[in-house]
């Protein structure tokens, strides 16, 4: 059967398209036979293995251990829809053992006791070879060829109405949640978790930086709930990122603008900084009617105005040294310019929206920019509700750590899946609903676990990956439901609609673009 050789470049390859054509053939009406069972072994061979498991220096000692079905087995483990929720511990170290000897009997291995699982499974260097798992997958997700077209060709409009390319449109922000209190000195909880009566005083964090061009996670840092969002954000060079208000200050800007990346994040209402000019539905405002005021002084405007202002700012953190006339070095501040959009939040009222993107990028388009740092918030919740995320409950530090990073492992393994199976049916699929596709088939092995076990050396008996890709694809239950008119205004896709929308023909930003806008009816 012809094979498909995802693309290493950014254009998708044409035997892609051909194939995903002969697929739905409208005059045969028949499949034809295409296979996808090479791309588990093209996201991680046994040679990759090989070389991972020796980078991460783990071995074993008087027990027999074949390594590579033991992450098999904590990623099954951690994909499985059946395990209890709200339990003190959210792992059995059963399970593991269960799926470990399960996969060991396919293979003609001995079976492996419980104690000898738990006594690997808590070792640090099982938890650098899960990272360094998840970072070896990453980085070839990257590189499949399955990036989205419609935010590739937003960036297309953004780099044409910036003068520069723009290579990835990115999303940052923390997750947190709560662990076992002894816990607490390797990850702090934040003063919030002890307000709100939380069990223990240990909290777990997730610094990350989300790709919308490739719906992957690029960056992930593990850290308490006490540290600082933006110390774990490195910009990248001709990079759009998203943010909340942690990093709405002249610091981060300033460290963008010296990497050449551009960040879009929220303000706060009393913002400091110098008002240099005003835009009202589009006029400018005269200078007598902005100079010694500060940028609160413009939200009395009408809700229905749109105000736009150009503001410059002292960035305390950063000094530049200069050379004067009489060769003395001296320190000055970072002056920051940016521009800010007025915002209603409905929890905290009138707001700024800042980014340091230039004039020639609407209002409204950085706006919509603005909404999509939703599409991070929705990963964090596919972590914790479908790839047990939270199930990270014990009271080993690295055995925590190692179920943090099989979360990330296994929700990577699942979105590549679903995509597969979208480009090969041509058609939109729900990853709550294929979450949920095992217990509508309850008499068929988990899709999920099929695909964990192909990847790590041996495929369950007549189940491959193609399989499981006909699988999601021919089901009714995958399939994407059409949201009401309210919710699709809501939704991502109408948000990067709105982007295209605005970057492509809108010359007009007279009218600011409300949460409730009516959608532009569509020819």
């Amino acid at each position: 059967m012809p094979k498909i050789n995802f693309p290493q470049n950014k254009a998708r390859s044409q035997a892609l398209s051909d194939a995903i054509a002969a697929i739905h053939d409208s005059k045969s009406g028949k499949s034809a036979q295409v296979s996808f069972d090479h791309i588990p072994q093209k996201l991680l061979s046994r040679q990759k293995f090989t070389a991972l498991r020796i980078a991460s220096k783990v071995s074993c000692r008087k027990r027999t251990i074949d390594f590579q079905l033991l992450v098999a087995a904590t990623l099954a483990t951690t994909a499985d829809q059946k395990l209890s929720y709200g339990t003190e511990n959210g792992y059995d170290i059963d399970d593991f053992t269960g799926h470990y000897n399960a996969l060991a009997r396919a293979r003609g291995l001995p079976e492996v006791t419980a104690p000898a699982i738990e006594f690997h499974l808590k070792k640090p260097e099982f938890t650098e070879l899960m990272r360094l798992i998840f970072e070896h997958l990453t980085a070839q997700k990257l590189n499949m060829g399955l990036e989205s077209a419609e935010v590739r060709q937003a960036l297309d409009l953004i780099s044409a109405a910036v003068g520069a390319p723009i290579t990835d449109l990115r999303a940052t922000d923390g997750c947190y949640f709560c662990g076992d209190s002894y816990l607490a000195k390797y990850f702090p909880a934040s003063r919030t978790a002890h307000k709100e009566g939380s069990k223990g005083a240990a909290q777990i964090g997730l610094q990350a930086c989300y790709s919308l061009k490739h719906s992957a996670f690029v960056s992930v840092a593990i850290t308490g709930g006490t540290a600082y969002e933006p110390n774990y954000v490195i910009p990248e060079p001709n990079t759009i990122t998203v943010g909340d208000a942690a990093f709405g200050t002249y610091a981060n800007f300033a460290k963008f603008n010296d990497n050449n990346a551009f960040l879009v994040a929220m303000g706060r209402c009393n913002i400091a900084a110098e008002v240099c000019e005003a835009y009202v539905d589009g006029k400018q405002l005269p200078k007598i009617e902005v100079e010694g005021k500060r940028p609160k002084d413009f939200l009395r405007y009408d809700v229905r105005q749109n105000v736009e202002l150009l503001i410059k700012g002292e960035s305390k953190a950063d000094f530049r040294v200069k050379v004067g006339s009489d060769n003395v070095a001296i320190k000055e501040p970072c002056i920051v310019k940016l521009r800010a959009f007025r915002i209603f939040d409905p929890s905290k009222g009138p707001t700024w929206v800042l980014t340091n993107l230039p004039p020639t990028v609407p209002s409204r388009a950085v706006l919509a920019l603005m909404r999509l740092r939703r599409s991070i918030e929705r990963a964090f919740l596919n972590l914790k509700s479908h790839n047990n995320l939270r199930g990270a409950r014990t009271k080993s530090r690295f055995l925590a750590q190692s179920m943090v990073w099989a979360s990330l492992i296994t929700a990577l393994i699942k979105l590549v899946t679903i995509r597969c199976a979208e480009l090969l049916y041509n058609r939109s699929l729900s990853l709550r609903r294929c979450h949920k596709l095992d217990q509508y088939e309850q008499e068929l092995p988990s899709w999920a676990v099929s695909v964990i076990t192909s990847l790590f050396g041996r495929a369950l008996p007549g189940v491959s990956f193609t399989e499981v890709l006909h699988r999601l694809g021919r089901s009714k239950h995958t399939g994407a439901c059409n949201p009401s008119s309210k919710n699709r205004r809501r939704s991502l896709a109408h948000h990067l609609a709105v982007l295209i929308f605005e970057l492509g023909g809108n010359e007009s930003n007279k009218v600011l673009l409300l949460p409730y806008k009516p959608m532009p009816k569509c020819a």
